[in-house]
């Protein structure tokens, strides 16, 4: 019987041209280098200083711009599933919200650890008509965020009254940041436990341009006939702060990051008020005033005790930690919930948190979470919609629930749901179809093998370093480039 084969050796091999196979291996490193995630970072030097990131869109149907530094809320969001797939850490700190520039940090509000349906607070500076953007940033090993809660305009929280807040000597510790600068001079609660009718209990407030370009903290007590009170000025610095007021011993005293206090005397008789963060109950008119608005307050401490030899006890402590609050009820504009006190002084002092926050008008979505590394749906602005967003209808992708998250639009590419089939496999044989595409069209300008091969590894290379193969298919890919270069420089059809 006689075989025929389809190669057969060439008389003369054609020589190996190193330049090709350099090429190959280059190609190869830093395929492998760009599509490997870096180690994550919580200083966010660059996108890939965390692992994964997802574009946050609002969507504004009313006319006119927001209030500055408006919440929004993403509603239902599987933390568990964040969690099992490692976009998150356990405590949900490892999240980095910005827009336009890393050096900027946006404000969020995540509670509900490992929830299958939690609601989540972003804070944009401004929300303009139709589409807004943020990316949010998720996954890092490194030093985690400084989480706070977010006070817009008549938010507020609550403790209920208990004797350890009735005790003769206090100190109160406030850790916030004011996310804007006032020109009007406005007076914003704090901490308060004072009967406004008796003059009894004590409140702390943050007083907004108490002098041109100068605030000031003041803290007030008083003894049923007399309030007594310390003001301290200071300079705000849209940072963190901390601010202080301590009585002890019938002294009082106001000091803003540790500085030379503000001294001050009197004296103090308690009372059955509840303490409230953030607002102000007027006894005499029976509503909240002077809210807390546009600021975010990180920790708040109720300590008493003998201050001077530094033996106090921190009754209440509230780090507002996402796994610390609970939301409770959710009814558009009402919004309430409890923070976990972390004190460990043997009473639980439960925090409730009440946010008036109309969401009307407001659509916010969250894009699918990709690789850092990969092009976001970022790249697709309002003034692209019409260009880009012909793969999706005229509406921008990137508020889509499940927009693109890549160069070549996985909205588009991506599998029905009907194929039991791994997406990697599905992307590469989409990839690869597309590869055979560049191979043909570069085999008929130059005639060339390498350079065809080349041509096919394009989509392929542009797959992996966004993040849609494993980088391995695409060694195996190179490797088999090799395989049939070299076969193509040693046999011939027969």
């Amino acid at each position: 019987m006689k075989f025929f084969y389809a190669l057969q050796p060439r008389e003369t091999p054609k020589k190996i041209n190193k330049f090709v196979i350099a090429g190959v291996l280059f190609l190869m490193a830093i395929t492998y280098y760009l599509a490997t995630p870096a180690l994550c970072k919580i200083n966010a030097i660059s996108v890939n200083d965390y692992c994964y990131k997802f574009t946050l869109g609002v969507n504004k149907t009313t006319t006119g711009q927001a209030d500055p530094y408006t919440p929004v809320m993403l509603p239902s969001v599987d933390t568990m599933s964040w969690e099992a797939n490692s976009y998150i850490d356990k405590f949900n700190w490892s999240i980095y919200p910005y827009q336009g520039s890393l050096a900027t940090e946006h404000e969020a509000m995540l509670q509900d650890v490992n929830s299958l349906a939690s609601n989540q607070w972003y804070v944009l500076p401004v929300i303009q008509p139709n589409n807004n953007q943020i990316t949010v940033l998720l996954g890092s090993t490194d030093k985690q965020r400084n989480q706070g809660m977010y006070f817009f305009q008549e938010d507020y929280g609550l403790v209920p009254n208990h004797n350890d807040f009735n005790q003769s000597n206090f100190v109160l510790d406030v850790e916030l940041q004011d996310l804007i600068s006032s020109s009007s001079s406005t007076t914003h609660s704090l901490i308060d436990k004072y009967d406004e009718l008796n003059d009894t209990g004590f409140k702390f407030e943050y007083l907004r341009n108490y002098f041109v370009g100068i605030d000031a903290i003041k803290c007030t007590v008083g003894d049923g006939a007399t309030s007594y009170e310390s003001v301290k000025t200071f300079v705000i610095t849209n940072l963190n702060q901390n601010f202080n007021c301590t009585f002890d011993s019938g002294i009082l005293q106001t000091s803003v990051d540790g500085g030379v206090p503000s001294v001050d005397s009197g004296t103090m008789a308690t009372n059955t008020e509840d303490v409230l963060v953030g607002a102000n109950y007027d006894t005499a008119s029976l509503i909240n005033d002077d809210y807390l608005t546009t600021t975010v307050i990180r920790k708040i401490n109720i300590g008493t005790g003998v201050f001077a030899s530094g033996t106090y006890l921190s009754r209440a402590m509230f780090g507002f930690n996402p796994t610390n609050i609970n939301q409770a009820s959710a009814s558009d504009p009402n919004y309430s919930g409890t923070v976990t006190d972390i004190s460990e002084s043997g009473t639980d002092h439960v925090y409730t948190y009440y946010f008036t926050r109309s969401q009307a008008g407001l659509i916010v979505e969250a894009g699918i979470i990709a690789e850092s590394g990969a092009s976001g749906t970022t790249i697709f602005t309002r003034d692209m919609a019409d260009v880009s967003g012909r793969w999706f209808g005229s509406s921008n992708p990137a508020n889509k629930i499940v927009g693109n998250n890549n160069f070549f639009m996985n909205s588009f590419l991506a599998p029905p749901s009907n194929v039991n089939m791994p997406e990697d496999a599905w992307y590469s044989l989409w990839l690869s179809a597309f590869g055979l595409v560049f191979a043909f069209g570069v085999w008929w300008v130059f005639k060339s093998v390498p350079i065809s091969l080349f041509g096919a590894s394009v989509p392929l290379v542009i797959g992996a370093i966004q993040g849609m193969l494993a980088p391995e298919f695409v060694v195996i890919w190179f490797l088999a480039f090799l395989g049939i270069y070299s076969s193509y420089q040693w046999y011939e059809r027969s």
